[in-house]
């Protein structure tokens, strides 16, 4: 953006910085500069009356909000993302990257205002936070004179984590281990879990939400269908994907129908029941996603039942979420 056009984009934001469910952020500016903001949310240029619905993305993709975009006319844009200090703080903070400049209103950030809002942004940010990690990168953030908001945003984000394979594998066995405790029930009997299991712990310092996905199968009825089709969705959401493979047997149809939802996923392929004989590898081979793999030495082998090789499964997922929380934010 040039120093012309910056001059005529502003933003401006309408709510409370504070507590509250909703950030209005409204900008004025060209229509070549506002195209910038519809580009970002994933839409083509927006007419005025438009009202469109879509995920805020960085420069490389990265998602910030989940948000409306409103074109009241053709000089106007009318952002709603998600409330509370630290997203509303990140989303200015974006923006004003972006070269838009701030106009006078409740925004926090004149210089008068300053000080008190950090007070008590912090107040309400630290209750939010979920690791010991969370909290040492708040408080190292608001130890610093300008606090940097898009780092908390990300340090307090929700990380997703999905586990998927045919049904018996051992998803609820790994996602118990992961988790440090049993929250899904354990059988031998195939597709116990008949509907996905959800649960949350701290891996590498983030706050990640585990989900145990219903086993995909070929054959099923009206309850199971609409189990997976719930997973499906919960893969989609994912950041990560934990594909579970059962060595004791060849790669079946349910691990087929697994592997066609990966593409463009960060995946981390594990082998369950390593203590088992491999009837499993020769199958994999056949698959290009799996073959990558399998010549980088990139498939994890474990056994859930011995405990053995669940450090490599968290050592995998720390390194695909970024790294570990406060070597990222410190």
């Amino acid at each position: 953006m040039t120093e012309d056009s910056a001059q005529t984009a502003s933003m401006q934001l309408c709510t409370n910085p504070g507590r509250g469910g909703v950030s209005i952020i409204s900008f004025a500016g060209s229509t070549r500069e506002l195209s910038r903001i519809d580009e970002l949310v994933g839409k083509n240029e927006l007419r005025a009356g438009d009202l469109v619905y879509g995920w805020l993305k960085d420069r490389n993709g990265h998602k910030l909000d989940e948000v409306l975009l409103s074109a009241p006319d053709n000089a106007t844009r009318i952002l709603t993302g998600h409330g509370g200090t630290a997203n509303t703080l990140a989303l200015l903070a974006f923006f004003r990257e972006m070269g838009f400049v701030e106009k006078s209103g409740v925004s926090p950030d004149t210089p008068t205002k300053e000080a008190n809002f950090s007070d008590s942004g912090l107040s309400e940010i630290l209750p939010l936070c979920q690791t010991e990690a969370q909290v040492a990168v708040i408080l190292s953030e608001f130890n610093n004179p300008a606090p940097d908001y898009m780092r908390i945003a990300n340090a307090l984000k929700m990380r997703k984590i999905a586990l998927i394979g045919a049904p018996n594998c051992g998803k609820s066995s790994l996602m118990n281990l992961l988790c440090d405790q049993q929250r899904a029930l354990v059988s031998e009997v195939a597709g116990t879990t008949l509907d996905h299991v959800v649960h949350h712990a701290d891996i590498g310092g983030f706050y990640c939400q585990l989900c145990d996905t219903a086993g995909f199968r070929g054959n099923t009825g009206a309850i199971e269908s609409t189990a997976i089709e719930r997973s499906q969705e919960l893969i989609k959401d994912a950041e990560v994907i934990i594909h579970l493979f059962d060595q004791s047997r060849p790669l079946s149809e349910e691990d087929q129908l697994a592997l066609a939802l990966l593409a463009g996923k960060e995946v981390i392929a594990v082998i369950n029941k390593a203590e088992e004989p491999d009837n499993l590898t020769p199958s994999l081979e056949k698959f290009p996603l799996i073959s990558s793999y399998l010549a980088e030495n990139k498939v994890l082998p474990i056994s859930c039942h011995r405990t053995e090789g669940i450090e490599l499964v968290q050592k995998q997922l720390i390194e695909k979420l970024g790294g570990a929380l406060l070597t990222l934010c410190l």
